[in-house]
């Protein structure tokens, strides 16, 4: 069974998008000079929101997993979502430990 690939267009305007997530999540994470201490459990959340849907993306276009059944598209998003509830859950965990 033959499935198509995605476009040239779409694999580069995905890389853009791709790019501009990253830019994202610099900037909410506060990478620069005199980036310093907690980001605080909302910041961490949109850090983790950008990256889940990065990941979205790169499963959906770059592996091709819109061509794949919906059983697989569903089980690998509720993955990277199950990874990235229990990391928010960890860094709120242990920032209310300090």
């Amino acid at each position: 069974m033959q499935f198509p690939s995605p476009s040239s267009r779409t694999l580069n305007l995905t890389w853009l998008l791709l790019m501009g997530l990253s830019i994202g999540s610099m900037i909410s994470g506060g990478a620069g000079p005199g980036a310093e201490g907690s980001l605080g459990w909302p910041r961490v959340a949109l850090l983790l929101a950008l990256t889940q849907f990065k990941a979205h993306q790169i499963l959906t276009v770059y592996l091709n997993l819109r061509a794949s059944t919906r059983s697989w598209r569903l089980t690998l998003n509720l993955l990277i979502a199950a990874i990235s509830l229990l990391t928010l859950l960890a860094y709120i965990v242990t920032d209310g430990l300090r």
